[in-house]
């Protein structure tokens, strides 16, 4: 299979969807270990629980905005890109600081210590998800980018690029409705 067609949009929801179980099994994980006496709470357990809770905050985000009619006025491919690559970095914060916590409890305690190793190893996977969904989405922002729509005229194709539209809140007995004017 060629490299381009891992980064088609038929993956992103795939993805998405392995990221919420895998994001998951980290938070029940980090809890579990949170119920550990010894050692005590540490950075890395609360990390990977926050990092965790705000990742799937930002999947949800994308597949509403992608879905749901109610929420399609806050649809963006750029910002789909700008958080997907941001979630890269943030799992990388998890591992190493996980990581961390991890090899500093294997002397103390040993299911406090294969806790944080399964913890580090979601978070790894996370961040490799997080990885092929950023490049995913910014394919995605590109391609719409550079969509070129040809319309036809007497004499010739003419190709050019689609008008950008500005949607205007109308009232109307209580409902929203939108109006596309053209932005110059």
């Amino acid at each position: 299979m060629p490299f381009s067609r891992l980064l088609e949009e038929r993956w992103k929801d795939f993805l998405h969807y392995i990221q919420i179980g895998v994001i998951s099994l980290a938070i029940i994980l980090s809890f579990g270990r949170l119920a550990i006496r010894n050692p005590p709470a540490s950075r890395g357990n609360v990390l990977s629980i926050s990092m965790g809770i705000k990742s799937l905050m930002i999947i949800a985000y994308q597949l509403l905005s992608e879905r749901k009619q109610r929420f399609r006025r806050w649809h963006s491919l750029k910002a789909f890109a700008i958080l997907n690559t941001m979630e890269v970095v943030f799992w990388l914060t998890v591992v190493v600081v996980s990581g961390m916590g991890a090899s500093r409890t294997c002397g103390i305690n040993t299911s406090a210590c294969a806790i944080g190793v399964l913890v580090v190893l979601c978070a790894i996977v996370s961040m490799v998800l997080s990885a092929w969904v950023a490049s995913i989405s910014i394919v995605m922002f590109r391609r719409s980018k550079t969509l070129v729509a040809t319309t036809t005229t007497e004499h010739s194709q003419v190709t050019e690029r689609p008008p950008r539209y500005h949607f205007d809140s109308v009232p109307s007995k209580g409902a929203r409705e939108y109006r596309a004017r053209e932005v110059v």
